[in-house]
């Protein structure tokens, strides 16, 4: 550690090996402070016998760095690996510039700001808009009183805000400053400090679901169109400008002396109550029944029922199918049929050893989180036989040139960077790839309220005929429900 401040005319020195001080003296050096780290855990085998490959672990340092940056603004961070800067802050007090540096212009442009203060609590900072969300919480980063936390009382906030704005398993971004009295959070319930308790988590939590929903629905709203982000390109970032030295964190990746082990880590009367309860019903006598075949699909081992025995009657509310049979009455939820439809298709396309792509006229420039970019080399191999090909464009940029046949491209870059995100979380190839395919069939399948005609409703029932497991969509949610005529007789109490 090499330190200096404002007014003196010599940086002190610090070097540390283990826990012995080995030198401490007075040294040259700008202002500010650097931190150098090499060969961690080189004493203790049983730690770093269970780290993660390199790339692994300097994503997750990356992701450290550039959570505290954003708790200290008006400081600049520069994080240095194997030699080269990964990224620099401006240090100049702007959160919003923070996380246009650390995290993807991509992601800056769809944020909204967000200002609030009931002279009780304040709270600051940027939410993504309704147009944007992903498959992770990675991008929900809270601070209280400046301190990097993580809290049960903000996630479920944010939950509830964006509740009945985006689809099941997708998430906001959010980057949330909340200042309150001191003496209102206890900080000691956590050895590390990062988890905080609240004095009153009810008015704290209200507080922010509040605050989040006024700047969705503000007429007046725009994401934000920030100069910088208008006007620059990726080789324009301020990344590397340092006139000053303020806090760098150099990180020099050593080979082990030891084996190294990877860990991989939706009627309007009682009879719409009713619907519901008999739906919640039925997914869980579903899910209990449920037998997992093989690692790709799940099915049922009973005697597979044939669509195309069934006879459509009529579309309700525009999202279900009425169909029946000599011995049962069906309710078929449209868009988990499609969406399992689609999902087998697509997943045999991504099962075969045939590449089959189609070559952009001009290429896509896929910008990635700071910490994501560590671990995207070695996606490429992955992602190349899934049809997409990329080359290096930047420190943590690529140029998209290829993608999958039956993909658009805003389709094939939406599935990159979760992809990319699935993979710095230490998913593997194929929970990402599942992942990917499901995401992908659920926007490709027809939705609740599309209206279907009789035919088409016997075309998805012939689809459905020539899946392996018609039964669920790929979310686990069953695709119908059924009932017997005695079970009918019951619900009117004839029997």
């Amino acid at each position: 550690i090499t330190s200096k401040t404002e007014g003196v005319t010599s940086a002190r020195k610090l070097k540390i090996e283990g826990s012995e001080i080995i030198e401490e003296c007075d040294s040259a050096g700008d202002r500010g402070t650097t931190v150098i780290v090499r060969d961690l855990f080189y004493n203790l085998p049983a730690r770093r016998k269970f780290l993660k490959s390199d790339q692994k672990e300097t994503a997750a340092i990356s992701e450290f760095i550039s959570r505290i940056s954003l708790a200290y603004p008006d400081i600049r961070f520069r994080f240095i690996c194997d030699g080269t800067i990964r990224f620099s802050t401006p240090g100049k007090g702007d959160i919003y510039q923070t996380i246009l540096t650390v995290y993807s212009p991509q992601n800056a442009k769809k944020l909204l700001k967000l200002s609030a203060d009931d002279g009780h609590f304040s709270l600051k900072g940027y939410v993504s808009s309704l147009l944007e969300s992903r498959n992770n919480r990675k991008q929900q980063i809270f601070f209280v009183n400046g301190r990097l936390v993580s809290s049960n009382v903000f996630e479920n906030a944010v939950k509830t805000a964006y509740s009945d704005k985006l689809f099941e398993g997708r998430y906001p971004s959010v980057y949330l400053f909340l200042e309150i009295d001191p003496s209102e959070i206890d900080v000691n319930v956590h050895p590390r400090k990062a988890e905080i308790k609240f004095s009153d988590e009810i008015s704290v939590s209200d507080f922010i679901i509040k605050s989040i929903r006024e700047a969705l629905l503000d007429k007046n709203a725009t994401t934000i169109e920030h100069e910088a982000v208008k006007k620059t390109s990726i080789d324009e970032i301020p990344v590397f400008d340092m006139p000053e030295n303020d806090f760098d964190i150099h990180i020099q990746q050593e080979k082990p002396n030891i084996p190294v082990e990877n860990v991989q880590s939706p009627f309007e009367s009682n009879a719409k109550d009713l619907f519901k309860d008999l739906r919640n019903s039925y997914d869980r006598s579903f899910k209990q029944e449920q037998l997992t075949l093989n690692e790709e699909f799940e099915g049922y081992h009973t005697e597979k029922l044939r669509f195309t025995s069934l006879e459509p009657l009529s579309q309700i509310f525009v999202t279900y199918i009425l169909a029946s049979d000599s011995k049962a009455f069906y309710i078929i939820d449209q868009h988990a049929a499609h969406e399992r439809i689609m999902y087998e298709k697509l997943l045999r396309n991504f099962n075969t050893d045939e590449r089959a792509s189609q070559m952009l006229l001009s290429g896509s420039v896929i910008e990635l989180d700071r910490s994501a970019s560590f671990t995207a080399e070695e996606c490429l191999p992955i992602l190349d036989k899934m049809g997409f090909y990329l080359e290096p464009f930047g420190d943590s940029s690529y140029l998209l040139k290829e993608i999958p046949y039956f993909m658009e491209l805003s389709e094939a870059e939406t599935f990159l960077y979760e992809f990319f995100d699935a993979a710095s979380e230490g998913k593997t190839d194929l929970q990402i790839r599942k992942d990917a395919i499901i995401s992908r069939s659920c926007k490709s399948a027809v939705k609740a309220h599309d209206r279907l005609s009789i035919s088409e409703m016997k075309a998805l029932f012939e689809q459905l005929d020539e899946c392996d497991n018609p039964y669920s969509c790929p979310h686990g949610r069953p695709t119908f429900i059924k009932f017997t005529e005695y079970e009918l007789e019951r619900m009117f109490k004839r029997k």
